[in-house]
Protein backbone atom coordinates (compact mmCIF):
# COMPACT_ATOMS: atom_id res chain seq x y z
CA UNK A 1 0.00 0.00 0.00
CA UNK A 2 1.32 3.47 -0.83
CA UNK A 3 2.41 5.58 2.15
CA UNK A 4 0.16 8.48 1.14
CA UNK A 5 -2.88 6.18 0.91
CA UNK A 6 -2.02 4.64 4.28
CA UNK A 7 -1.70 8.08 5.87
CA UNK A 8 -5.05 9.09 4.37
CA UNK A 9 -6.69 6.12 6.09
CA UNK A 10 -4.81 6.16 9.38
CA UNK A 11 -4.01 9.84 10.00
CA UNK A 12 -7.07 11.94 9.16
CA UNK A 13 -6.94 15.64 9.93
CA UNK A 14 -10.15 17.02 11.38
CA UNK A 15 -10.77 20.52 10.08
CA UNK A 16 -14.21 22.04 10.35
CA UNK A 17 -15.70 18.59 10.92
CA UNK A 18 -14.38 17.13 7.64
CA UNK A 19 -11.65 14.51 7.60
CA UNK A 20 -8.97 14.96 4.98
CA UNK A 21 -5.29 14.14 4.56
CA UNK A 22 -2.96 17.08 4.18
CA UNK A 23 0.56 17.66 2.92
CA UNK A 24 2.11 20.55 4.83
CA UNK A 25 5.39 22.04 3.57
CA UNK A 26 8.21 22.17 6.14
CA UNK A 27 8.20 25.38 8.24
CA UNK A 28 4.70 26.41 7.14
CA UNK A 29 1.62 26.63 9.32
CA UNK A 30 -0.57 23.66 10.19
CA UNK A 31 -3.75 24.63 12.04
CA UNK A 32 -6.11 22.56 14.18
CA UNK A 33 -9.55 24.19 14.51
CA UNK A 34 -11.83 23.10 17.35
CA UNK A 35 -15.22 24.18 18.69
CA UNK A 36 -17.04 23.65 21.94
CA UNK A 37 -20.60 24.33 23.04
CA UNK A 38 -19.43 24.92 26.62
CA UNK A 39 -19.46 28.55 27.77
CA UNK A 40 -17.06 30.35 30.08
CA UNK A 41 -17.20 33.70 31.86
CA UNK A 42 -13.59 34.24 30.75
CA UNK A 43 -12.48 32.07 27.84
CA UNK A 44 -8.87 33.25 28.16
CA UNK A 45 -8.45 31.87 31.67
CA UNK A 46 -11.23 29.28 31.84
CA UNK A 47 -9.82 26.88 29.27
CA UNK A 48 -6.41 25.27 29.00
CA UNK A 49 -5.69 23.77 25.59
CA UNK A 50 -2.53 22.30 24.12
CA UNK A 51 -1.54 20.02 21.30
CA UNK A 52 1.22 17.43 21.39
CA UNK A 53 2.67 17.01 17.90
CA UNK A 54 4.85 13.96 17.29
CA UNK A 55 7.05 13.79 14.20
CA UNK A 56 9.65 11.33 12.98
CA UNK A 57 12.19 12.26 15.70
CA UNK A 58 10.68 15.17 17.65
CA UNK A 59 7.76 15.90 19.93
CA UNK A 60 6.55 19.51 20.15
CA UNK A 61 3.90 20.79 22.60
CA UNK A 62 2.03 23.93 21.49
CA UNK A 63 -0.47 25.94 23.52
CA UNK A 64 -3.83 26.58 21.88
CA UNK A 65 -5.72 29.87 21.90
CA UNK A 66 -9.27 31.17 21.95
CA UNK A 67 -10.33 32.46 18.53
CA UNK A 68 -13.59 34.12 19.57
CA UNK A 69 -17.08 32.74 20.24
CA UNK A 70 -16.73 28.94 20.71
CA UNK A 71 -13.71 28.59 18.44
CA UNK A 72 -10.25 27.42 19.50
CA UNK A 73 -7.09 26.92 17.46
CA UNK A 74 -3.66 25.37 17.73
CA UNK A 75 -1.04 26.39 15.15
CA UNK A 76 2.36 24.83 14.59
CA UNK A 77 5.03 24.62 11.92
CA UNK A 78 6.57 21.16 11.40
CA UNK A 79 10.36 21.15 11.44
CA UNK A 80 11.12 17.86 9.72
CA UNK A 81 9.62 15.97 6.77
CA UNK A 82 7.62 12.84 7.43
CA UNK A 83 4.45 11.72 9.18
CA UNK A 84 3.23 13.84 12.10
CA UNK A 85 0.39 13.09 14.50
CA UNK A 86 -1.23 15.25 17.15
CA UNK A 87 -3.41 14.83 20.23
CA UNK A 88 -5.10 17.65 22.11
CA UNK A 89 -5.23 18.05 25.86
CA UNK A 90 -7.79 20.33 27.51
CA UNK A 91 -9.86 20.83 30.63
CA UNK A 92 -12.85 21.26 28.26
CA UNK A 93 -14.21 17.77 27.51
CA UNK A 94 -15.20 18.77 23.95
CA UNK A 95 -11.67 19.98 23.12
CA UNK A 96 -9.83 17.14 24.88
CA UNK A 97 -8.36 14.04 23.21
CA UNK A 98 -8.87 15.14 19.61
CA UNK A 99 -6.31 13.61 17.28
CA UNK A 100 -5.21 13.56 13.70
CA UNK A 101 -2.17 13.92 11.54
CA UNK A 102 -0.55 15.17 8.38
CA UNK A 103 2.50 14.62 6.22
CA UNK A 104 5.25 17.22 6.26
CA UNK A 105 6.84 17.55 2.84
CA UNK A 106 10.15 19.29 1.98
CA UNK A 107 10.04 22.98 1.11
CA UNK A 108 12.35 25.79 0.04
CA UNK A 109 11.74 27.67 3.32
CA UNK A 110 14.92 28.51 5.24
CA UNK A 111 13.39 27.71 8.62
CA UNK A 112 13.35 29.66 11.84
CA UNK A 113 15.77 32.37 12.85
CA UNK A 114 18.29 31.25 15.49
CA UNK A 115 21.32 32.58 17.32
CA UNK A 116 24.41 31.32 15.54
CA UNK A 117 26.17 29.02 18.07
CA UNK A 118 29.57 29.67 16.45
CA UNK A 119 29.10 33.47 16.65
CA UNK A 120 26.55 34.23 19.42
CA UNK A 121 26.24 37.91 18.45
CA UNK A 122 24.89 36.94 15.01
CA UNK A 123 21.87 35.09 13.69
CA UNK A 124 21.33 32.28 11.22
CA UNK A 125 18.47 30.38 9.61
CA UNK A 126 17.77 26.73 10.47
CA UNK A 127 19.29 25.69 7.15
CA UNK A 128 22.62 27.27 8.18
CA UNK A 129 22.43 30.40 6.00
CA UNK A 130 23.55 33.57 7.80
CA UNK A 131 20.91 36.19 8.54
CA UNK A 132 21.74 39.80 7.68
CA UNK A 133 19.70 42.68 9.06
Amino acid sequence: MQLKKLLTLVLPVIIGGAAEAQDIPRYTTFEVSLTTSNTYSNSHTGVQLSGTFTGPTKTIVIEGFWNGANSWKIRMAPTEPGAWTYTTSSNDNQLNSKSGGFTCIPSAERGFLRINPAYPTTFMWDNGEPFFF
